[in-house]
Order: C-alpha cells, then structure tokens, then sequence
C-alpha cells in the first residue's frame, strides 16, 4: 500500500481529491459539510466519476454549514446524496474515497467539501491500495 500526506493551502489537496475523482468509476464522499464553492472546484471530477458509474455524498445539516446550493450542485452533477443527522452524537468525518479496477485510493483528513480544499489550513493522509488490503478493505 502507498501512504502519503497531502496539505492545503497550495494546490496538492485539491489537486489529489480531483485526482480521485478523475480515476474513480465508485467515488464516496463523507464530509461534514459541503459548500457551493467547494463542489465547484470539484465539479467536472464529479461529474466524470457519475457517468463511469457512481458518486455518492454523505453529508449532515444540523450544524447549519451544508448549503442548499451545495446540495443543488452535487446533484447537478450527478452524485446521490444522504444526509445523516444522528441524534446524540454529530456527523464529522473528511473522507474522499474512490474505486476502480480492483483499487482504492482514500484521502482521509481535516478537509470539509467547501473551500477550505484550497483556502484553509488543511492536511490529509492519502492511501492507495489494492481493495481487499486492510485498512482499504475496511472503508
């Protein structure tokens, strides 16, 4: 398995979550929030990813950050989307995975889908393996 570590600012987080979603035909996206902005800067890995084969988005509202046109934009795009509002504990995971041929690259940091991707102090650790190795397996 390779593991590296990604940081925003300065372009390489971005640059690994489009990189995911360009290479992905199973893409999973589990932020805590998601803002128009940061689907924006994703937008055509997106809708790439979606028409190989699936996008799909976990994302809460009840901390009031999740915008109504972020919602509008990843459907635009192609992605299906679940809101989890769990009752006595909060939604807070930043994990970018993505699938293809037997592959899985996961991007698993501090990162919500806003812009943060490429404006906030950010890192991630990215891990690129087969899917059946652990810790791949697992997610």
């Amino acid at each position: 398995m390779e593991v590296s570590a990604v940081t925003a600012p300065g372009g390489a987080l971005l640059a690994s979550v489009r990189g995911l979603l360009g290479s992905s035909d199973d893409a999973l996206l589990c932020v805590a929030f998601a803002q128009a902005r940061g689907v924006h800067l994703i937008a055509r890995e997106l809708e790439s990813s979606a028409r190989r084969g699936r996008a799909r988005v976990l994302v809460t509202t009840t901390l009031g950050a999740t915008s109504e046109a972020a919602m509008t934009a990843l459907r635009d795009g192609g992605a299906s989307i679940r809101v989890l509002n769990p009752g006595g504990s909060t939604y807070h995971p930043k994990v970018y995975l993505g699938r293809r041929d037997g592959r899985t690259t996961a991007i698993i940091g501090s990162a919500n889908l806003t812009s943060g991707l490429v404006a906030n102090v950010e890192a991630a650790t990215v891990l690129h393996g087969r899917d059946d190795e652990p810790p791949l397996s697992e997610l």
